[in-house]
């Protein structure tokens, strides 16, 4: 894990809300499920009609998305995507591109019940 990523867990107002209330064991357990990727700008990360099964944290950077209604909304470091995708399995509603050079963070539900598993 590169410090980036790991000052990221561990300073991020965000990131920390989302892992309040889990046991340090269950913390690390958690952190070393998710796979951190670099992307670079205009790349896609996801295309809309997808059926990934994960949860994006945008750990650095941005994402940009384009929706139908012509709304194009900006994810910066901390938004939490795909949690409907990851709870429900739930095709992706957008495509999601890398606005400025980013690093995500991916979880998938293969990871997490390879945790339960634990």
């Amino acid at each position: 894990m590169t410090k980036q990523l790991r000052d990221f867990y561990m300073k991020n107002e965000e990131m920390r809300a989302f892992l309040n209330g889990l046991e340090k064991k269950d913390e690390k357990l958690f952190i070393t499920a998710i796979v951190g990727s670099e992307f670079e700008p205009g790349e896609r990360v996801l295309r809309k009609n997808a059926m990934d099964r994960c949860v994006l944290i945008v750990a650095e950077g941005s994402l940009l998305s384009f929706t139908d209604e012509g709304e194009n909304l900006i994810y910066e470091a901390g938004a939490i995507l795909g949690v409907e995708q990851f709870l429900f399995n739930r095709q992706w509603s957008q495509d999601l591109i890398c606005g400025r050079q980013a690093t995500i963070c991916k979880l998938k539900y293969e990871a997490l019940l390879d945790m339960i598993l634990k």
